[in-house]
C-alpha cells in the first residue's frame, strides 16, 4: 500500500499511490489481521515511530514491523 501526504500531479495522474494525507493506519484495520503479514518501513526517523506505534495499536507484533534508516540506526 502506497500512502502519500502530498503526491505530485504526476503521480496523480499516474495513479502511482493507493491513499493520500496524514497517515492513519486504522483505515486498512481491516485488511492487517493476518499474523503472518510482514510491514516494511522506510523514511525518516520521526515518520516511521509514528507509523510502528499505529500498527503496534492495531496488534501487529512488533517483530513483524521492519525498517530501514537512513543514519545512525535507532531503534523503533
Amino acid at each position: 500500500h502506497v500512502w502519500y501526504r502530498s503526491p505530485s500531479e504526476t503521480d496523480r495522474d499516474a495513479g502511482a499511490f493507493d491513499s493520500e494525507g496524514l497517515m492513519d493506519l486504522s483505515a486498512l484495520a481491516d485488511k492487517i489481521g493476518d499474523p503472518q503479514m510482514q510491514f516494511y518501513l522506510c523514511g525518516p526517523v520521526a515518520f516511521m515511530q509514528f507509523a510502528a506505534k499505529q500498527l503496534v495499536d492495531l496488534g501487529v507484533s512488533s517483530g513483524n514491523i521492519h525498517y530501514e534508516c537512513f543514519g545512525p540506526h535507532k531503534v523503533l
